[in-house]
């Protein structure tokens, strides 16, 4: 199959207003810009301070760039773009660089993000084009003759309009007559919510590895990427082996073909001989190297491991060197199947960041276990061999003799620091079980809501030791209370069934997607046909991980899907069930996050002022 090119400046396929593609399996690439990338990467980038850059160079980014240069010294360029720009972390450095190249900016924010955790209040979307991007209008003005700052002038659109409404405000707007918002950027670049000054004093949760800076953990990890997830989770491990045994088979086969075909055609890229079938493989710019290399794969049925996908829902993931696309250090904190850890994750500030959540897991954490967002993970322990260790890799036969040793993942300048502030006897254990807990103070969550969307969090010191052992106490007894998910005791809830029960257990306890009864009434969940849940109580809705609450995302994950991009995989959550011998499996794990759900508002709402 050829592959298809574009000549403009955005992916052929994609409105100016989006950004980047799906998979390599798009066969779709932004096309390389050098002269326009080395411009960006001396203007944007460098005043970014992310560590991720990749969004950049998305080619609404790039327009701004060539506009901004193509017009020199005089001149006014408008476009449509995509919104995240205004508040992403990673765009700081385009937001610091437009005032030093223009005399005024205006920005008419047109919202309609749907990815958003509030989407609703983001609205309609303006382009009715299948994407989830909000929009923006930005006219950026250089005038020779204007003296003083930048004037930036920002007006959004308001909260919760449809898309009709918006095109209707926006036919009637007139650029001198509308009413604008004056912004003052901080030194960060913050536009839109400003961050907290007291914010960055406090010590932060991690810092980049090697840095001598002071940080509560000495290592963590991001979650794990796999860009196939279809072929890589699932609840069922008999078709978790099926799925990875049929697509590494097709894979080996596209090594051979493309070692056959470069035989003949020395100059042919991967990329053009090998196939793009959606049904067998998802590729990966990870993956396709190691077709050119010549590279065999072979099933392990040992990289078989446990996962949090999402919120208080695991599955089976295959965890692998070459079928994950980015596993971070996560084979540093799971080395093996049988070396236990847990850790909790958060998400990663950005452009798409929740409302704040943390959960602590016993399982490998998935890249998007927070939703929307990326996570970071922060384990209690990593591994290294007793030996002093290179790399440690997933070949379990290569590692049959290795010992380790658990190396404590809190600071000891920070154990130092809090010993001296509140008593000796204060523990590692006790710093790491304090940080879970005021994650969840809401009094820091609401304060510090614009700081955790831009940063990673940073944990302000005990005022006191009763601060301490409080917060303390409250993380502990979270940590064991969301670990332990799956043995909390049931809620009460009432067990109604209409009809005859007809069929095995497993028959009748199956969920294809459940419901609550109504938008009012959420006390009552439909099971299925056979079988409803009523007695939830309200506080089982307060507790919230990002855009959903804890009961919401096992309503959402505990259903029948069917791969949507072309594999056909299904992912069947009533086979965790037989497969486990545990027909109630799902039932009672509704009534477990209740109970967990309630007792974790019970903690937070006594937890003290910080």
């Amino acid at each position: 199959m050829s592959r298809r090119t574009c000549n403009t400046l955005k992916p052929c396929t994609e409105p100016p207003y989006k950004s980047g593609q799906g998979s390599a399996n798009d066969n779709n690439a932004n096309q390389p810009y050098p002269t326009l990338d080395a411009a960006i990467s001396a203007t944007y980038a460098a005043k970014s301070t992310a560590k991720l850059k990749s969004k950049l160079y998305d080619s609404y980014v790039r327009a701004i760039r060539w506009a901004t240069d193509r017009i020199g010294d005089a001149g006014i360029i408008a476009y449509v773009t995509n919104s995240g720009w205004i508040t992403g972390n990673t765009t700081a450095g385009l937001r610091l660089a437009m005032p030093e190249e223009f005399s005024a900016l205006y920005i008419y924010d047109l919202r309609g993000n749907q990815r958003q955790s509030d989407w609703r209040a983001e609205g309609g979307k303006i382009f009715d084009d299948g994407s989830q991007t909000g929009a923006a209008i930005l006219i950026a003005v250089k005038n020779p003759a204007a003296t003083g700052p930048c004037q930036i002038h920002y007006r959004n659109i308001g909260d919760g309009l449809s898309r009709d409404d918006k095109l209707a405000i926006i036919a009637k707007s007139e650029l001198p007559t509308m009413a604008w918002e004056t912004i003052s950027p901080n030194e960060e670049g913050d536009w839109v919510d400003p961050r907290d000054e007291a914010f960055i004093s406090y010590t932060p949760i991690a810092v980049k590895r090697g840095s001598d800076d002071l940080a509560i953990f000495t290592d963590y990890s991001g979650g794990l990427k796999t860009n196939r997830d279809a072929w890589v989770y699932n609840f069922s491990a008999a078709q978790l082996a099926d799925s990875m045994s049929a697509t590494i088979d097709f894979y080996n086969e596209q090594v051979d073909a493309y070692q056959r075909a470069v035989a003949a055609n020395p100059e042919l890229a991967v990329e053009d001989a090998v196939a793009y079938d959606e049904a067998k493989i998802s590729w990966s710019s990870g993956l396709l190297p190691k077709v050119q290399r010549g590279q065999r794969i072979s099933y392990q049925p040992t990289h078989r491991r446990l996962a949090m996908y999402r919120p208080f829902c695991k599955m089976h993931v295959y965890f692998d060197d070459d079928l994950n696309d980015r596993r971070g250090r996560l084979h540093y904190l799971y080395p093996r199947e049988d070396l236990p850890n847990f850790g909790f994750f958060v998400p990663n500030p950005g452009n798409l960041a929740p409302p704040f959540l943390s959960l602590m897991t016993d399982a490998l954490p998935d890249l998007g276990a927070a939703g929307i967002s990326a996570v970071n993970f922060y384990p209690r322990w990593t591994y290294q061999t007793r030996a002093g260790g290179g790399q440690l890799t997933l070949d379990d036969s290569a590692q049959a003799d290795t010992e380790y040793r658990r190396v404590d993942t809190i600071s000891p300048q920070v154990l130092a620091t809090y010993r001296a502030a509140l008593g000796d006897d204060i523990s590692t254990d006790d710093i790491f079980y304090y940080t879970y807990g005021l994650l969840h103070s809401p009094q820091y969550r609401q304060r510090f809501a614009a700081d955790l969307k831009k940063m990673l969090p940073r944990i302000p010191p005990p005022a006191a030791r009763e601060h301490f052992d409080a917060f303390t106490h409250a993380g502990h007894t979270l940590s064991d209370l969301h670990r332990g998910y799956e043995t909390a005791a049931p809620y009460p809830l009432l067990e109604t069934t209409t009809g005859a029960l007809n069929g095995t257990p497993q028959e009748t306890l199956r969920v294809t997607k459940m419901r609550f009864k109504s938008k009012t009434d959420r006390s009552v969940l439909i099971y299925n046909s056979q079988l409803t849940l009523s007695g939830i109580p309200e506080d089982a809705h307060r507790y919230r991980l990002g855009s959903r609450s804890a009961l919401e995302w096992i309503i959402e994950r505990y259903q029948i899907k069917t791969d949507s991009r072309g594999s056909g995989i299904v992912n069947d959550p009533n086979t965790w069930c037989s497969e486990h011998d545990d027909p109630r499996y799902i039932v009672d794990l509704i009534k477990r996050i209740v109970t967990v759900s309630v007792k974790t508002m019970s903690i937070v709402d006594s937890l003290p002022p910080i």
